[in-house]
């Protein structure tokens, strides 16, 4: 029975030493599974936040996209409307000229009508006094006097007739604008030059092509003589371009018809069909190096051109 009761006991111990080792290892097991199951609760917080803040940021670029769009179109508009007005521009210029150019018919037609009602006035009159010294003597003497008289109608209707378009035509070449207009040649430019100048005094200038030392670009033309071009005043346009391809100046740009001229400044001269020196002084700071060019234009047509270079 001793013997039976040490071994009862024993296995009792090696049984209760199993379980207790089963347990601590179980609770092992089941903190490690909490462990990973913080971690990946941890990752999945952290995925939810950078998924916010990137939806976050996606939804401030698609704003930056509409805005960007409103921005596009809006300069599409200007583009457009643009376009539209400089050639509602050019078709009322076009307008205008046709206007004058019917005024200028209209009166034409006027005086021609006017000059025939004259001349027709003045040819009835001496129709009756052929006609009549004819009817008036007896059948013989009429016979003698339509063999002398009638020589006499006929060369002076002839001579009327003959004198009266030459009169008629001379009148309508002094007093019809549209011709004069048709025969209206250009003015033309000679000797341009342009060069940059140093200034030392209010009455001294001196040439130079140091871009350090330049105060001012001079340019000088001349415009030819020419009996038959329009006299008046004539606008050129000026258009200076440095080194870098950039217009110098005011940068106003002029529509002429279909064309565009951005220039930098224009002169207006008084020109009575004689020769005509013209010089024209362009002031600016901090010239740069490189090749000037000088362009002169009458309206959209370029009449002359001179280019320079500074070191």
């Amino acid at each position: 029975m001793l013997a039976g009761t040490i071994g009862y006991i024993l296995g009792n111990t090696n049984e209760n030493g199993s379980i207790s080792t089963g347990i601590s290892d179980d609770k092992k097991v089941m903190q490690e599974i909490e462990k990973l199951k913080q971690m990946y609760d941890s990752k999945i917080a952290e995925k939810t936040n950078n998924y916010n803040a990137l939806e976050a940021e996606r939804e401030k670029v698609q704003a930056l996209v509409a805005e960007l769009e409103k921005t596009k179109n809006d300069a599409q508009a200007l583009v457009k409307y643009k376009t539209q007005y400089q050639s509602l521009e050019s078709k009322m210029r076009l307008l205008v000229d046709e206007i004058v150019v019917l005024k200028n018919k209209k009166t034409n037609i006027t005086i021609k009508q006017e000059k025939a009602q004259v001349a027709k006035k003045v040819n009835q009159p001496k129709i009756e006094n052929t006609v009549t010294p004819v009817t008036i003597p007896s059948k013989k003497e009429a016979l003698a006097v339509t063999k002398t008289e009638s020589i006499k109608p006929k060369s002076d209707d002839f001579f009327t007739k003959k004198e009266l378009p030459k009169q008629e035509v001379v009148e309508v070449k002094k007093t019809s604008p549209q011709v004069r207009f048709e025969k209206f040649s250009k003015v033309t430019l000679s000797n341009v030059k342009a060069g940059a100048y140093s200034i030392k005094s209010v009455a001294k200038q001196i040439e130079t092509n140091v871009s350090g030392k330049a105060d001012l670009i001079k340019i000088t033309f001349t415009l030819n003589d020419n009996p038959t071009a329009k006299s008046g005043e004539k606008n050129y346009y000026i258009q200076i371009i440095d080194g870098k391809n950039n217009v110098l100046g005011k940068r106003i740009t002029e529509y002429f018809d279909n064309e565009s001229l951005t220039y930098s400044l224009s002169k207006t001269l008084n020109y009575n069909n004689q020769q005509m020196d013209c010089t024209i002084e362009f002031a600016k700071k901090d010239f740069e190096k490189g090749v000037y060019f000088v362009n002169i234009f009458d309206r959209d047509e370029l009449v002359g051109r001179y280019n320079f270079t500074l070191k």
